[in-house]
């Protein structure tokens, strides 16, 4: 895959206005990134929403293009090998303790990079988390989602974890092609005996996950169902 360094972002004068900006600007500004983006090169853009200079100055809207990485690309289609890892508190402490940030994507992750990395050192790619009792919650930058019983299954928010887009448009599709879904507390012995665990995230879709702890696993032939629903 080609590689080229990121798109600069580019802030849009339109969407420097009081209050939020609107579907328009957020296409406008998208069109502008992809105006000449080569079309056989897959990107990943990121929206940023700033609160502006300050001093009651009206917030600005900005965007930043890139190429998707070539690993991430190879995770996508190959699978991961995950480690479980302890976050350290209960499973129903995060959501009522907003000082800890769980809830904070751009402020969480100082824990959640060390965690990949430590699990880099283990020869691993990426995280699950679980709780002090030994809840599932979520990956560092991705929503767990098993399946099991004939049903797709995701740890509850609850849990203090991030509500997943994609987890959330795989659910719909599926619940749409007769796919049963639930919001189910689990554990990692639940993650072994399953017929197939993924993690679901923006860029990398859902990755498959091929090994759990050093214990390899297959998917039962339905990640082809789950890239599927999501493509539609």
């Amino acid at each position: 895959m080609a590689r080229g360094p990121p798109r600069p972002a580019r802030p849009l004068g339109g969407a420097a206005r009081p209050g939020r900006p609107g579907e328009a600007v957020w296409r406008a500004l998208l069109d502008s990134l992809l105006a000449d983006w080569p079309v056989e090169e897959e990107g990943a853009c990121r929206m940023y929403l700033t609160r502006g200079s300050g001093q009651d100055r009206p917030p600005t809207a900005l965007a930043v293009l890139a190429p998707v990485p070539a690993e991430t690309i190879r995770q996508r289609a190959e699978g991961i090998s995950v480690v479980s890892l302890g976050l350290g508190v209960p499973a129903d402490f995060r959501a009522a303790a907003p000082w800890l940030l769980g809830g904070a994507k751009t402020l969480s992750y100082a824990v959640n990079m060390a965690a990949l990395r430590h699990a880099h050192r283990l020869g691993a790619d990426d995280v699950v988390f679980t709780s002090l009792e030994g809840r599932l919650l979520e990956a560092p930058t991705a929503t767990v989602v098993w399946a099991s019983g004939g049903t797709l299954h995701t740890p509850p928010l609850e849990t203090g974890i991030l509500a997943g887009t994609t987890m959330a448009r795989l659910f719909a599709r599926a619940a749409d092609d007769g796919w049963p879904t639930s919001v189910t507390p689990g554990t990692v012995d639940e993650l072994h005996a399953a017929d197939a665990v993924w993690l679901l995230s923006g860029v990398r879709g859902a990755a498959t996950v091929h090994t759990l702890d050093g214990v390899r696993r297959g998917d039962g032939g339905l990640s082809a169902r789950v890239q599927d629903l999501l493509c539609r």
